[in-house]
């Protein structure tokens, strides 16, 4: 539990997040918390939130960018519908549940892939080994023409 922020006393949940509101990342907050029945302080180094592209990579390994304004017109997606996915890691769960380079992202959850924010945000409560259901777009070139396949895929955080 804690109880003070920078010597400020958190009294209910709210008192805490309005002081951790005005603080930015590399700030050093003092934190008072009980463990094992005592008062201990700690100074703790605030680190910035990870963004999309960075915990794509972390979580499912694979890497994202956004799509440009031609390949969302031969896709006929608006530029702010989808995202990229531009390299796969063999070793991770994006590899395993067969997602390759050039898919399009689309959907993680119930929350589309309009930009890197919004995969920060939908990736935020996931927790290593939770499934996590993706929406994805394969464009596939042939000698009979492009094929545009959306599929559902489950994988699992790592």
């Amino acid at each position: 539990m804690i109880f003070a922020v920078d010597d400020r006393p958190v009294a209910q949940d709210i008192d805490f997040f309005v002081e951790m509101m005005e603080k930015k990342a590399g700030e050093d907050v003092t934190l008072v918390v009980m463990r094992d029945g005592k008062r201990h302080r700690f100074v703790v180094q605030l680190t910035a939130r990870p963004d999309g592209t960075q915990q794509a990579w972390r979580n499912l390994g694979m890497r994202l960018r956004e799509i440009s304004p031609e390949q969302a017109a031969r896709l006929r997606l608006s530029s702010s519908e989808a995202l990229l996915i531009y390299e796969v890691h063999e070793a991770g769960a994006a590899y395993e549940a067969g997602i390759e380079p050039g898919d399009i992202l689309l959907q993680i959850g119930r929350v589309a892939a309009k930009d890197l924010q919004s995969v920060a945000d939908a990736l935020d409560s996931v927790k290593a080994g939770q499934p996590i259901d993706l929406r994805i777009l394969r464009v596939q070139q042939s000698r009979f023409g492009t094929r545009m396949e959306t599929y559902n895929v489950q994988l699992k955080a790592r």
